[in-house]
């Protein structure tokens, strides 16, 4: 008789038969003859399920980050994942994600400004120091976050009046009086906080702090008796010009008193006490140029000439 056998096989994607070395991708019957030792057929009968892998692609574009579901993995660069599972037929489940990662633009600008700034970017206006952030959207939907690190300097250009002194209320600054009467024309050599008044006139200070100038109001001083004033702060700098050594002479009130030189710009040189009413100081290692000695409220000019 001949010979029948069948087997049964569930496969995936292809099944590869010993029977007759046939490889098959599709479900099917599928039947092999050969010759038994009896010299009758023997047929073998291959009945074949074959079931597909499942492949699906998912394409995302995300901001800075993508937490994939399906494997529970983050993301944050550009690329192709895939994960692997197991479907109902026994076969491999494919997924495979195309991801695209936008970062998220960050841009921070420093500024300094005096009294007020105007942001562009969001169209604000600012009066205090802070930090500040505007955040808008990029053509690819993910945030542009703009930072503004910023410096708001304010000059307090207020005066208080003491007596024939008048004081910048604003401390630490740079400072030039000016002359109201003549056009608010420089004073030479008046370049401190406090302004000694010698005679009688309209006088602001033009305050610079940070890049920042303001100028105050003027002021009216009168009644300024100026030989009086000038016999209570006597101050003598002699010789002037000078080369190495100068002498300071001044009244016995000052003993004491703090002794300062500053520079054109206000820059402090030297600085000590007054010991006695006709004192030397060495000066051999300013440079040639114009200095101004003050000794309390008094302020004397000189020039150093080698």
């Amino acid at each position: 008789n001949t010979l029948r056998d069948t087997i049964t096989v569930s496969s995936c994607d292809m099944y590869a038969w010993i029977s007759n070395g046939q490889s098959y991708t599709m479900t099917g019957v599928y039947s092999d003859t050969n010759m038994a030792v009896s010299g009758c057929d023997s047929i073998s009968v291959l009945d074949l399920t074959i079931n597909n892998t499942l492949r699906d692609t998912i394409t995302v574009s995300s901001c800075d980050m993508y937490a994939w579901i399906s494997n529970g993995q983050s993301y944050t660069m550009t690329g192709m994942y895939s994960d692997t599972n197991m479907a109902v037929s026994g076969c491999d489940s494919i997924s495979v994600l195309d991801l695209s990662i936008n970062s998220t633009l960050r841009d921070t600008i420093t500024v300094s400004s005096c009294d007020m700034y105007a942001w562009i970017s969001n169209g604000q206006s600012y009066t205090m120091t802070g930090v500040y952030s505007d955040t808008n959207m990029t053509g690819s939907g993910c945030d542009s976050i703009s930072v503004l690190d910023l410096t708001i300097t304010s000059v307090n250009s207020a005066v208080t009046r003491t007596g024939f002194d008048l004081i910048a209320d604003q401390a630490g600054a740079t400072y030039q009086w000016l002359d109201c009467n003549n056009g608010n024309a420089p004073i030479a050599g008046e370049i401190f906080q406090t302004f000694s008044v010698g005679q009688n006139g309209s006088y602001a200070v033009e305050v610079t702090l940070n890049n920042c100038t303001d100028t105050s109001s003027c002021f009216s001083v009168i009644n300024v008796g100026v030989d009086e004033i000038r016999a209570e702060n006597r101050l003598l700098v002699y010789p002037n010009p000078a080369d190495e050594r100068i002498t300071i002479e001044t009244n016995k009130e000052s003993i004491g008193s703090m002794v300062q030189i500053f520079g054109v710009n206000g820059k402090l040189i030297f600085e000590g006490k007054l010991q006695s009413t006709k004192q030397q100081i060495d000066v051999f290692n300013l440079a040639d140029g114009i200095y101004f000695i003050k000794i309390g409220t008094s302020i004397k000019k000189l020039v150093i000439s080698k």
